[in-house]
């Protein structure tokens, strides 16, 4: 009998943290999920026997170097539940997910995306956000469903030039029903047609979803880990030259979008594998809408090392400048307030929740159940 869901997890070279969600997928003891681990370390010994211990796990191994992208798909197609979540080796789910899922299938919904919860693992360190290692920060649940509009969260994203996922429908850290995925793969040969499977996967939804909702319950776990953030943590000035990327296949450096600097960075990423989910879906007739105007001023305000090649790409200099002091002064303001709140006892926003000491994300699903044991 199928599972009726499957969380995806595709993974490398961080055993440490999936060894916790291993632990804690097998304490629902459900039958009803099926935990898919698709790996890509080259030497896998010492999780195998950790998974002998284990059942309701699909575990897959590729020891030889394959693209995020790649490793993705392979998650999703060695999957067999009706529905599917894709979620990092850092990252956790709430038993609160299966009663989602089945609400999902009571209402016939294609795409859930929960609020946020979000753990910063022991090992996490930020130099911008202070000390916040073991740390749950989340906002008060209500456990509300609001039926949300795919065309008009797409008009937004594409307003903002896709500098990030806003409110796209996701499988990362969302649920979907697998026929919408299927469906996607049967158009284009891959269920995330671009270099940032998150973003890439949210706009092809965007095409094959009919029913799309957003739900305040803590029911996806965001971990950020020593090892979070796709790399871009850890490179120098935070970014890189695209010709400078050895994960990065020629063909991909040589088709990068025109308008976009041949930079790796955050913006530039989620935009060029946004733009790359329209054309791969037969929308380029949208790569128009795109606005690449705040797209360099998001970088310029941003990093400082980022303004000179936005300002080589911008057609209007006077805007560029203008819009770029803009959201800088809002990112000292607001950093400004978070530091004058946090000194007088406030969290930022007001209505956030920190939970200190807490180890693993098992432990934050205890605390989350303990916190919210009814599904209101």
């Amino acid at each position: 009998m199928k599972p009726l869901l499957s969380i995806v997890v595709p993974t490398k070279d961080r055993y440490v943290y999936l060894r916790s969600l291993v632990r804690l997928i097998d304490s629902f003891k459900s039958n009803d999920i099926e935990l898919v681990l698709q790996d890509n370390t080259k030497d896998n010994s010492s999780i195998l026997e950790f998974l002998k211990n284990y059942s309701n796990i699909v575990y897959n191994h590729t020891p030889k170097q394959i693209t995020v992208t790649q490793n993705s798909d392979d998650a999703v197609n060695n999957s067999h539940g009706k529905y599917v979540c894709f979620i990092g080796d850092d990252d956790g789910v709430t038993k609160h997910i299966l009663r989602c899922v089945m609400l999902m299938e009571e209402k016939n919904i294609d795409v859930v995306v929960p609020s946020d919860l979000s753990y910063f693992w022991p090992s996490y360190i930020s130099k911008s956000t202070g000390n916040i290692s073991g740390t749950l920060s989340y906002k008060p649940y209500d456990f509300s469903l609001k039926k949300t509009g795919i065309n008009k969260v797409l008009k937004e994203i594409l307003y903002k030039g896709f500098v990030d996922r806003g409110r796209l429908p996701l499988l990362y850290h969302g649920i979907v029903k697998r026929s919408v995925l299927d469906n996607i793969y049967a158009q284009i040969g891959t269920y995330f047609p671009g270099q940032s499977p998150d973003i890439a996967n949210g706009v092809a939804l965007c095409f094959t979803a009919k029913s799309y909702y957003r739900i305040n319950a803590p029911i996806i776990i965001s971990g950020a880990s020593a090892m979070h953030g796709g790399g871009i943590r850890k490179m120098k000035r935070g970014y890189a030259e695209i010709d400078n990327l050895p994960f990065l296949s020629s063909d991909a450096k040589a088709k990068w979008e025109k308008k976009l600097p041949k930079i790796w960075c955050g913006q530039t990423v989620w935009c060029e594998s946004a733009v790359k989910a329209l054309r791969c879906m037969g929308h380029k007739e949208m790569v128009k809408d795109v606005n690449f105007e705040y797209l360099y001023a998001s970088m310029a305000s941003s990093n400082i090392s980022l303004y000179s090649f936005a300002y080589s790409y911008t057609t209007n200099k006077f805007k560029f400048v203008t819009k770029t002091f803009f959201m800088f002064t809002q990112r000292v303001y607001n950093a400004i307030l978070r530091f004058l709140l946090r000194k007088m006892g406030f969290e930022y926003p007001i209505n956030l929740k920190r939970i200190h000491s807490i180890n693993n994300i098992e432990e934050v699903n205890a605390f989350i159940m303990d916190r919210y044991p009814n599904w209101n």
